[in-house]
């Protein structure tokens, strides 16, 4: 059985210094499979020790609901989405900075979404692993 939410991850480098990728925007897509509104949807976002969050105005995006630092783990973004409603898509987009430059690639986590289903039952279902490439 597939997943009732399809999560897609994308990402380019948007800066680069000193030959490598200093800037990188990211951009989760969750878009709702079903015909059924989901409820309770809770997007997991992990961002490694070597990068943090650029803070800046959520234009046209949802903002952050909880922004977690560890000093060996990395950051953690978490996003609640109250509902969707059937074949809806939202976007949620952010900018992450790197502490060194990056040359050659950086290999990104996968997204984790926690749901409600319909029958009441929490699914969890994971994006794509992204790679960003100079």
């Amino acid at each position: 059985m597939r997943s009732k939410i399809n999560v897609s991850k994308r990402a380019e480098a948007i800066e680069l210094e000193e030959g490598g990728i200093s800037k990188i925007k990211i951009t989760l897509n969750i878009k709702n499979r079903t015909g059924k509104k989901l409820e309770h949807i809770k997007v997991i976002e992990k961002i490694p020790n070597i990068a943090e969050l650029i803070k800046e105005d959520y234009l046209g995006t949802l903002k952050p609901s909880k922004i977690l630092q560890h000093d060996i783990k990395g950051m953690l973004l978490k996003w609640d989405i109250d509902e969707l409603e059937g074949y809806e898509e939202r976007m949620i987009t952010y900018k992450i900075k790197s502490k060194l430059s990056i040359i050659g690639h950086m290999s990104l986590n996968p997204a984790v979404v926690k749901f409600k289903n319909p029958n009441g039952k929490i699914t969890i279902t994971h994006s794509n692993r992204h790679k960003v490439d100079v």
